[in-house]
C-alpha cells in the first residue's frame, strides 16, 4: 500500500499476521504525518531502518506521484530506494490531463520524464499508467518497472482503461491494486481480477485477451514478482512461503461446477467466487 502513517499500518499489519510492502508517502505539499517533505523524508527514513529485515513487512518509499512531487523529491526517494535496496511505489499517468501537464510544462512525456530523473534505477511499482503510450510502455519495460492496474478506481474517477494488453505483450510485469478507499470503496480483489479481465476484452473487442488464468495470475504470482517478492510467495511450491487463502465453493454462485477442461478451476475462482468465500488467510 501506498500512504501515511506507515509505520503506525505496519504494525497493524505485522500483529494480524499479514505481509505487506508498505510505501510511505512522499509528496511537496504538507501531508496529515508530515509538515513538509524534508520532515517526510526523515519519517521514511526512520521507516526503512526500522522495519528492514521483517520477516513480514518490507517498508518502502513512496513518492506520490511526479506532479505532486518536485525533482529533488523524486531524487531524494530514489536514492533513499537504492541506498536500502526497499522498492519505490509511485502513481504514473492516472490521467489524461497529467500527460496533457507534463508536455506543457516540460515538453516530455511522464515516463520519460522519470526515467531521465533517475527515478527507475529503484525497484518501482508504478500505480495506474492508464495513459500510457506505446514508447512509454517499452521504456517501463527497458527499466523493468512492475505496474499495479486498478480498474475499479479508474473507472470511479472517469480515469479511462489502461492498456493493459499492450502492456503484457511487451513484457511488462502487471499486478492488480485498489487504490484508495475514496475511490474504490470496497477493495475487493476478487471484484478487482474479473474487472481486469473483463475490462480488457471490452477495450479490445476480444474476448480471449487476459483470461482467467492471468488475471489470477496478476493478483498471485506476477503481484508477488511485482512487489520484489517473487522468491518468497505467490505461488505454492517447495522453498516459499506457505501464504495461501481457502475459498468455500460450495455457495449457490459457485454452482454450476464444470471439471472437463483443467483450466475451469480458473474461469471459477475469477468469474464466479466472492470475497465472502474466504474460509482460511494463512
Amino acid at each position: 500500500d501506498m500512504y501515511y502513517f506507515e509505520a503506525e499500518v505496519a504494525t497493524a499489519m505485522a500483529a494480524a499476521g499479514l505481509r505487506g510492502v508498505c510505501g510511505q508517502t512522499v509528496m511537496k505539499y504538507p501531508a496529515p504525518d508530515a509538515e513538509s517533505y524534508e520532515e517526510s523524508l526523515a519519517y521514511t527514513r526512520r521507516f526503512i531502518e526500522e522495519w528492514r529485515g521483517h520477516p513480514l513487512i518490507v517498508p518502502s518509499v513512496a513518492p506520490h506521484a511526479p506532479y505532486t512531487c518536485t525533482e529533488e523529491i523524486l531524487q531524494a526517494c530514489a536514492d533513499l530506494a537504492v541506498e536500502f535496496d526497499v522498492p519505490l511505489q509511485i502513481h504514473i499517468l492516472e490521467t489524461r490531463q497529467e500527460a496533457e501537464d507534463s508536455w506543457a510544462a516540460y515538453e516530455q512525456k511522464v515516463v520519460n520524464r522519470a526515467a531521465e530523473l533517475g527515478v527507475f534505477r529503484a525497484k518501482t511499482i508504478a500505480a495506474h499508467c492508464v495513459h500510457v503510450d506505446s514508447e512509454q510502455i517499452r521504456l517501463l519495460d527497458q527499466h523493468k518497472v512492475a505496474v499495479a492496474h486498478n480498474p475499479t478506481s479508474n473507472l470511479k474517477l472517469a480515469s479511462g482503461i489502461a492498456p493493459v494488453v499492450e502492456m503484457l505483450e511487451r513484457g511488462v510485469r502487471l499486478s492488480i491494486g485498489t487504490d484508495g478507499a475514496a475511490s474504490n470503496n470496497d477493495l475487493d480483489m476478487f471484484e478487482e481480477m474479473r474487472l481486469a479481465a473483463l475490462l480488457a476484452k471490452g477495450a479490445t473487442f476480444d474476448p480471449v485477451v487476459l483470461p482467467a488464468r492471468d488475471a489470477l495470475l496478476m493478483a498471485t504470482r506476477w503481484g508477488a514478482e511485482a512487489l520484489r517478492l517473487g522468491h518468497l510467495t505467490g505461488s505454492l511450491e517447495p522453498g516459499k512461503r506457505a501464504d495461501l487463502i481457502v475459498l468455500d465453493h460450495n455457495p449457490m454462485h459457485n454452482v454450476p461446477r464444470f471439471g472437463r477442461d483443467p483450466n475451469a478451476i480458473y474461469s471459477q475462482v475469477v468469474y464466479a467466487s466472492q470475497a465472502a468465500d474466504v474460509q482460511h488467510v494463512m
